[in-house]
């Protein structure tokens, strides 16, 4: 009888670790995973970006993540320090979001088009001031620039939000193929 107690409670186990492992997956936490494992652990030359970009401090104003999703006015973050949520705060937040992997698509095929191996686009960011708008254009794992404040009970109100659909960030050369997903 023990050992069905234990063959019950290990595959318990087994099965929690594996929704967790499916959630950290579905809500971006791939783009994360990425991220650590193909550049911020590599000892790159010129590396423009650095472990400290994506964890989260207590004096620091400023973080690097990928979005997870949103809850209400909650918009969750995926940093090195873990899911972290941050609160919208109503008349002054401000989401920016650009479509990056749209300005690499129209490249792509200009570039097929034309034959030439530089062509030159400008993205303009969209710009919301409420987060349900904003989430309707991001996807989970989407590589976003946090600039937030602390109210008095010490919660993280987002000051400035900026989005981009590159799921493969910080990559010198996104290509097309990498917009896939």
């Amino acid at each position: 009888m023990r050992w069905k107690t234990g063959w019950l409670v290990s595959l318990f186990l087994l099965v929690i670790l594996v929704v967790i492992a499916i959630g950290f997956w579905r809500t971006g936490g791939r783009s994360l995973a990425g991220l650590y494992f193909n550049y911020l652990t590599k000892d790159l030359p010129d590396k423009k970006y650095s472990q400290a970009d994506f964890l989260e401090s207590r004096d620091d104003t400023q973080i690097s993540g990928y979005f997870a999703g949103r809850l209400g006015d909650n918009l969750f973050i995926w940093n090195l320090s873990g899911l972290k949520r941050y609160f919208h705060d109503g008349g002054k937040s401000v989401y920016y979001y650009m479509d990056t992997c749209r300005l690499i698509r129209n490249i792509s095929a200009e570039q097929a088009k034309s034959g030439e191996e530089r062509v030159s686009h400008e993205l303009t960011p969209e710009y919301f001031f409420d987060p349900t708008t904003w989430a309707t254009r991001a996807r989970a794992g989407d590589y976003v620039l946090l600039r937030f404040v602390r109210d008095e009970n010490g919660n993280k109100l987002i000051d400035k939000l900026q989005g981009n659909s590159n799921q493969h960030f910080p990559i010198e050369e996104l290509r097309d193929e990498q917009c896939q997903n």
